[in-house]
């Protein structure tokens, strides 16, 4: 569904965000990722740009990321930081926390490193994890370099009304390509089970 509309639109960067922490965004990003990456001849880049919180090293089992900082102001070229993971899938982690996250994002050289990872890598898809909507500005910062959102809600913590203000934050920004419940639970199962006991 995703890639579908990705080629409906002409889109190619998304970025994979949440209304809080804890919704299991990054998981998300990272199986993403690897599932698109899947498909022969395919070229996905996966990019950890929550700089406050880096947590995608971590989950994909990567030890001493370099700082993803170093590429995004400009100081190191994409070669010396991106690592292949196979053939078809690029990763941009991050090994160290960023202080000034927001000032980076919002900075000309972010921007400018955004479109040379596009257009030295030319992939299909680029998949930003980006911290929680609702934290930060963080992705607002982003919007000039993405082209849609995804939004991860969490269904033991995420309330309606959060989605509703993510919807209200991107309204006109960036478009919604849809939410993601992650941590979902089978009400019908859980009252079956209630009855029995």
């Amino acid at each position: 569904k995703i890639l579908h509309a990705l080629a409906q639109h002409g889109w190619h960067r998304i970025a994979v965000t949440s209304p809080t922490h804890g919704c299991g965004k990054s998981f998300v990003s990272a199986n993403l990722a690897l599932s698109l990456a899947r498909r022969p001849q395919s070229r996905t880049a996966l990019v950890d740009l929550d700089l406050r919180r880096p947590q995608l090293a971590d989950l994909l089992g990567v030890a001493e990321a370099p700082a993803l900082e170093d590429f995004l102001n400009g100081e190191q070229p994409l070669e010396g930081l991106f690592r292949r993971f196979g053939r078809t899938l690029a990763l941009g982690l991050n090994g160290s926390p960023v202080e000034m996250a927001a000032e980076l994002l919002h900075s000309p050289d972010c921007h400018a490193a955004m479109t040379a990872l596009v257009d030295q890598l030319d992939p299909e898809v680029v998949i930003c994890d980006m911290p929680p909507a609702l934290g930060s500005d963080d992705v607002l910062a982003m919007a000039p370099a993405l082209d849609a959102v995804l939004l991860v809600a969490d269904g033991t913590q995420t309330s309606p009304e959060d989605i509703k203000a993510c919807e209200r934050l991107f309204e006109g920004r960036l478009p919604l390509l849809g939410v993601v419940l992650n941590r979902a639970q089978d009400r019908a199962a859980s009252r079956h089970a209630y009855r029995k006991g």
